[in-house]
């Protein structure tokens, strides 16, 4: 609830700031920038928000940050959709600052903000789930396999480190922070009957 107070909190100062500021950051007419521009504007906003999470989360994994910002959101080992925003409050805050970030300097019009909010929920609590979605294929499918998947993010809560990439994997590639044994592991959970009873039950033996 916190998380979400504090969301809501920086979109009603994202949008407000349109109407209060001559910088027209949320525009409502289509003709004003076209077609083009909308799609690019939200591919552009998918792109960055995944390189930003990737460097904050980076950053609140650091020894100085992990405690007072950071340790919310692992205590959730084997995490699920309910631990998708399970932030602190300092957590929700760096996160939503993106939204500002971006608008101030790429204006975007409405209905972009809203299909980006979907999308980012969508994908947050997909790799929150502890099922995963993906099929076993997607690991050797050159474009498919760039996508984070609910393996991807489970192994970095069950390690509590690697795998920091939020939509996209190239940057933990990129960066040396992707796990070695991540293919392994998401061949063993990709396409089973049980795959939520696996993830549980090697948490249990992690634990004990």
């Amino acid at each position: 609830m916190l998380t979400i107070a504090v969301f809501s909190f920086v979109a009603i100062y994202v949008f407000a700031s349109s109407r209060v500021h001559d910088r027209n950051v949320i525009y409502y007419s289509l003709a004003e920038r076209g077609w083009w521009y909308l799609v690019f504007s939200l591919i552009l906003m998918i792109v960055l928000h995944d390189a930003y999470f990737y460097w904050t989360h980076r950053l609140m994994h650091l020894p100085y940050f992990f405690r007072p910002i950071h340790r919310t959101h692992h205590r959730s080992r084997m995490p699920t959709a309910w631990a998708a925003y399970e932030f602190s409050p300092a957590e929700a805050l760096v996160q939503a600052l993106f939204f500002p970030l971006f608008t101030w300097w790429f204006p975007i019009y409405w209905l972009v903000f809203l299909i980006f909010l979907v999308h980012m929920i969508f994908r947050v609590i997909q790799i929150h789930s502890g099922v995963e979605w993906m099929p076993r294929r997607v690991i050797d499918q050159p474009i498919l396999n760039l996508l984070t998947t609910t393996t991807h993010h489970d192994l970095h809560h069950r390690r509590m480190a690697g795998n920091y990439g939020l939509y996209f994997t190239w940057w933990d590639r990129l960066m040396g922070t992707e796990l070695p044994d991540y293919r392994v592991e998401f061949l063993r959970y990709a396409g089973g009957s049980s795959s939520r009873q696996t993830l549980v039950a090697d948490g249990k033996k992690q634990v004990a």
